[in-house]
């Protein structure tokens, strides 16, 4: 996975240098939902409106989600690609504040370009209980990495660097057990990482990592654990 550390670490420093710039030259935008209160959709669909963005141009290229033992929604962050309603090329970044507002501002300009749907995502992740995500911990924080090249997550559990993490095909809700995937792809594909902490940890308990099913499409090998009908 040292492949996989680069690619996220130059897109981490590539995010770093134009942040800056970003809120510099960028219109913070108030939008029309709480995260406390809505649905991950329900807040993508709200900030399709407030900032005009080309729904099929918009690629999500960075995304973090922190639960609460309630299941509640503590912090939100993504940031996507896509047309403004003139055609032009820009960056989002979507945060959500300490009461549960969210805003977002956005900067002209386009980078490391992926190709996958943001509403998908969060369709997705609407679609688990709040109590498979936590799993029985205090928290849990959901991040999607995106990569690409050649990367193979193998054997019934995938170490990480730090973990033995377990990994699934992410399907309406359901988990499907994954064996093993390979991608050898120049197209970026995501991959949500689950962390689960114990009360007052500072490192996860257990990790896992969700595919969606319009990312193992960008895969050479997919293999479950069980055979599917």
């Amino acid at each position: 996975m040292n492949r996989t550390c680069l690619a996220i670490g130059l897109l981490v420093m590539v995010m770093a240098g134009l942040l800056p710039a970003c809120s510099e030259s960028s219109n913070v935008i108030h939008v029309d939902a709480n995260v406390k209160k809505a649905s991950l959709a329900e807040i993508w669909e709200s900030v399709e409106d407030e900032t005009g963005v080309q729904n099929s141009t918009a690629n999500l290229a960075e995304l973090m989600i922190w639960l609460s033992e309630e299941g509640t929604v503590e912090f939100l962050h993504y940031m996507f690609y896509g047309r403004d309603a003139h055609g032009k090329d820009r960056m989002y970044f979507v945060n959500s504040e300490r009461d549960g507002d969210v805003t977002c501002y956005s900067a002209n300009g386009v980078g490391v370009l992926t190709e996958t749907d943001p509403l998908g995502v969060f369709e997705e992740l609407d679609g688990v209980p709040r109590t498979t995500v936590l799993s029985g911990e205090a928290s849990a924080h959901i991040g999607m990495d995106f990569t690409w090249g050649g990367v193979k997550y193998g054997g019934s559990t995938f170490f990480d660097g730090y973990h033995l993490a377990d990994l699934y095909h992410l399907e309406s809700g359901e988990l499907l057990p994954l064996k093993e995937v390979v991608f050898h792809t120049t197209t970026p594909w995501g991959v949500l990482r689950v962390s689960r902490y114990a009360d007052q940890a500072t490192s996860p308990d257990s990790v896992e990592y969700w595919f969606l099913t319009s990312e193992l499409g960008k895969a050479e090998l997919v293999e479950y654990t069980f055979l599917l009908r």
